[in-house]
């Protein structure tokens, strides 16, 4: 099994840490490598974040492990839930088949955290992507059009909470469409209020791809 250690190379920006969340804003490692278990076991002064993608057929979450350092991780929840979200957009690594439907254009408007909460505000035009943006809701079968088929969109949405979750203390995700927790969006997706991970849904077998 790989394990992705995230290089130690951050550029700290306090705004951008919680109030705005990009694949190309500062909070973005600068590499990352490959490397065997064993040999991870063997670095200190480095935290692991447990990030949930999807399985090649779309059908279960998997986990991914990646390392981030301590001083990092010491931030808080707050810019962790940040760099968690941030890491799930980039997407899983090529060697582990494994499978994002997050958007690489994803914007994360803030990610604020209340006791055992996260808070997650996205934009709208995330569920608008540009490959189904032309398609109207009567072709799709929705309101929106990233919920065309609501079962994968759920799993996809559920990789976000199951790896927030992950967080010391944080045991429930609530979502946000540029500030509204009434979205349709939400809705439609039926992920509006406070919302709890699923372990139903991960896969924890060795050797499945």
């Amino acid at each position: 099994m790989l394990i992705i250690v995230v290089a130690c190379v951050y550029k700290y920006n306090q705004f951008m840490a919680v109030d705005k969340v990009s694949t190309e804003e500062d909070l973005s490692p600068a590499s990352s490598i490959a490397i065997s278990e064993e040999e991870a076991n063997k670095i200190s002064n480095m935290t692991p974040i447990r990030l949930y993608f999807l399985s090649k057929d779309i059908v279960k979450l998997r986990q991914e492990i990646r390392y981030i350092p301590d001083a990092q991780a010491k931030k808080g929840n707050e810019y962790l839930s940040s760099v968690i979200i941030n890491e799930l957009i980039k997407g899983p690594t090529a060697s582990s088949k494994l499978r994002t439907l997050l958007p690489k254009t994803t914007t994360i408007n803030s990610v604020k955290v209340n006791g055992s909460e996260v808070v997650v505000d996205i934009s709208k035009s995330f569920f608008y992507p540009p490959s189904v943006s032309t398609q109207s809701p009567q072709a799709t079968g929705s309101n929106t059009a990233n919920t065309a088929n609501s079962e994968v969109t759920s799993i996809m949405m559920y990789s976000i909470i199951d790896s927030l979750t992950e967080c010391e203390g944080i045991s429930d995700v609530t979502f946000k469409v540029d500030g509204n927790a009434d979205a349709q969006e939400l809705k439609d997706l039926n992920i509006q209020g406070v919302q709890k991970r699923r372990d139903d849904i991960i896969d924890r077998s060795v050797n499945s791809k």
